[in-house]
């Protein structure tokens, strides 16, 4: 293996714990920089607010050079989404967030 190839991230995913403030917002867009598919989750409110409205933003200016956006909520990780999905999209949609956000998502068993 060529050490140039060794620390290569391109094509690669990651999922960025506290990726909405300081040292995980830092990697995120380090990550994000080389080509990474990342994902960021955040359990304050205001921080997931401020970070989805930075997103947004950023989908509607690279949309059409290929970036995606896709919102998985999960209630499992602090239980940051309580709400039901109309109560999520109707969230989203007043916070004038762009990118699709799916239904409501279980990572740690069979339900949400």
């Amino acid at each position: 293996m060529k050490i140039t190839e060794l620390f290569n991230v391109n094509g690669k995913v990651a999922i960025v714990t506290g990726g909405s403030r300081g040292i995980g917002e830092m990697i995120a867009a380090g990550f994000l920089a080389n080509g990474v598919k990342v994902y960021i989750t955040a359990r304050k409110e205001a921080a997931l607010i401020e970070k989805a409205k930075e997103l947004s933003d950023m989908y509607d200016k690279y949309h059409n050079h290929g970036l995606e956006i896709l919102a998985f909520p999960s209630n499992q990780f602090g239980e940051q989404e309580p709400g039901s999905d109309p109560e999520i999209q109707s969230f989203c949609k007043n916070y004038g967030i762009t990118f699709p956000v799916m239904k409501k998502v279980s990572v740690k068993t069979c339900c949400a």
